[in-house]
């Protein structure tokens, strides 16, 4: 795949970014006729908030008009279903529950603000998309694969992101980013369970779907924000 200056490759390595120079949008803003969905992904404690707060900051700046928002989440609804998968302890649901839940969640979060968001030409930067699904619902993917696809898909009515920025730390980065932390169920859980959520992510640099771009997240904020500007850039631009 052809590469731009500057910008990130889409490729199956995990990235570091060298020192880059003036946003490109600073000088040359980018053509506001493309509309965007951009998810970032990764486990808790990566920086995924931060970069969706900093990539926002720029857009605003630029004149690009835009939404944050996040999964499970993104209407009340669906808030009120983030609240009790990810904070109801004591009588945790089943693992089918939970992936059921996530769908509805997501085809009322698609239906109220991200297809209606994408439909005006705001861009969408979402926290989090399918692929977490399919890293915190592992189990479940193992178990029946077919009816776990079949699900995600009917949830989101065959929408994908243009972009997903997958981010890596190893565990004790993690780790340490999250100390203080109240945990919530899925962070709770055994060792043994973090551990497979951290080997989902990594795999995928092996074989990356298209769109994927994968992130070394211990690099300064504005370093890893300008890389995933420009990355953005070259995509508007049909470049990556």
């Amino acid at each position: 795949m052809q590469e731009v200056s500057g910008s990130i490759p889409l490729s199956s390595t995990i990235i570091s970014f060298p020192p880059l120079g003036t946003l490109p949008w600073a000088t040359n803003p980018p053509d506001h006729g493309m509309v965007m969905f951009v998810v970032f992904e990764g486990g808790d404690g990566v920086g995924k908030s931060t970069q969706i707060n900093q990539v926002s900051r720029v857009l605003t700046q630029r004149g690009i008009p835009h939404i944050t928002t996040r999964e499970p989440g993104g209407t009340p609804p669906a808030e009120a279903v983030r609240r009790a998968l990810l904070y109801e302890k004591d009588q945790p649901w089943p693992l089918w529950a939970e992936v059921f839940l996530l769908a509805a969640a997501r085809a009322h979060h698609l239906a109220h603000v991200i297809r209606p968001a994408l439909a005006r030409g705001d861009w969408v930067l979402c926290d989090r998309f399918t692929e977490s699904t399919r890293a915190y619902q592992h189990q479940a993917y193992a178990e029946n694969p077919a009816l776990f696809d079949a699900i995600v898909h009917q949830a989101t009515g065959g929408l994908t992101p243009d972009l997903t920025f997958v981010f890596h730390l190893n565990e004790g980065q993690r780790l340490s980013r999250r100390a203080g932390n109240p945990d919530d169920c899925f962070e709770s859980r055994n060792h043994d369970f973090q551990h497979q959520v951290a080997a989902h992510f990594a795999n995928l640099a092996h074989n990356p779907p298209a769109g994927y771009v994968f992130l070394q997240a211990d690099q300064p904020i504005g370093t890893l924000t300008q890389g995933i500007v420009d990355t953005m850039t070259a995509k508007q631009k049909g470049v990556v």
